[in-house]
């Protein structure tokens, strides 16, 4: 996992890490760690609740967009 791609999809949200630790249930401890590249390979629940709380597929988090592509909500929504 890209700290990068979780970062991108929280910025296009206008959430803030505490916002996202809301939504999603994960620390904001861990989603900055998560953010920052400290915290690496994170279990697949910590993964599957930030794209729920995000609104995306969970492949945007742990891959990011594809090259060229904009990035789309799970619901086939442009973000």
């Amino acid at each position: 996992m890209r700290g990068f791609h979780l970062r991108t999809l929280r910025v296009r949200r206008r959430l803030t890490q505490e916002d996202l630790e809301a939504k999603s249930g994960i620390s904001q401890n861990q989603i900055s760690k998560l953010e920052n590249g400290t915290a690496r390979n994170p279990a697949y629940s910590t993964v599957l609740a930030l794209a729920k709380a995000l609104d995306v597929d969970v492949s945007m988090i742990r891959f990011g967009p594809a090259p060229g592509a904009k990035a789309r909500r799970k619901r086939g929504v442009a973000a």
